[in-house]
């Protein structure tokens, strides 16, 4: 079972101003971008690094390369799409969007001229940036963006950020939340869905039953996921407001 939490969300008062795209850095190689990439393993500040993100690049890369991959993607590709179809919910002119941890394009492929003029494409793995399907009949610009680091956008430049099923992989989510609202404008929307804290539940007791049982312990054997009551108050410290958080099982 897994619980999905989609959440909606719109800044206010943001305190930041300009327009446009600061100059990205362009690698060469996805070994250069991998190497040059600065990914933290242990503690950092005030945020515990749970996930290895340069394993998590890895185990990306190696996925994008997969021929088999698409057999993997149905959960994916079923809630990118309805992620997707919540966007001809907002009855105003969108005009630039971001679809934050795009991978294969599960949620992309399916937005239309109707709900967006261009459409930023990312992800912090070049393998499966490259092989993500891209939308029909609207602009579309592929950038590399590390959720976990500063998004190579200005403020206040986006009308949409998007992201389907990305978030559980990071350690620092309050921050990578406050970097989309900075690049969201005033009056722009927050789209997501990401696997809420009840997902895989039974698959979790089965196993610290049986560790129990045999080896008289447990140790953790799937990653935590954020509860679902915590998500509105951390979007409320990130500046968001006028929040609207949906739960479904699938």
């Amino acid at each position: 079972m897994y619980s999905v939490a989609r959440y909606l969300a719109f800044p206010h008062g943001c305190g930041f101003w300009g327009i446009g795209l600061f100059g990205q850095e362009i690698f060469t190689s996805v070994t250069q971008w991998i190497h040059s990439s600065n990914f933290a393993t242990s503690k950092q500040g005030n945020v515990v690094n749970v996930f290895d993100r340069h394993t998590k690049l890895l185990q990306r890369e190696r996925a994008a390369r997969n021929p088999d991959v698409a057999v993997f993607d149905y959960l994916k590709e079923e809630v990118g799409y309805r992620l997707s179809d919540r966007i001809l919910d907002i009855k105003r002119e969108l005009k630039i969007g971001l679809d934050l941890g795009c991978g294969r394009g599960y949620a992309t492929k399916h937005i239309t001229d109707a709900e967006l003029k261009h459409l930023y494409m990312s992800d912090f793995s070049p393998s499966m940036l490259e092989s993500a399907q891209t939308p029909e009949n609207i602009g579309f610009t592929k950038i590399l963006i590390d959720e976990e680091q500063k998004f190579p956008l200005e403020s206040k430049f986006l009308d949409l950020v998007i992201s389907n099923l990305n978030l559980h992989w990071v350690n620092n989510l309050p921050g990578c939340l406050k970097e989309i609202y900075r690049v969201l404008k005033e009056d722009g929307v927050f789209l997501a869905s990401m696997f809420g804290g009840e997902t895989l539940y039974e698959l979790r007791s089965s196993l610290v039953l049986a560790e129990l049982e045999r080896e008289g312990g447990f140790s953790p054997h799937i990653s935590p996921f954020t509860e679902i009551r915590d998500i509105g108050g951390l979007l409320n410290q990130c500046g968001f407001t006028m929040l609207t958080i949906m739960i479904s099982g699938c």
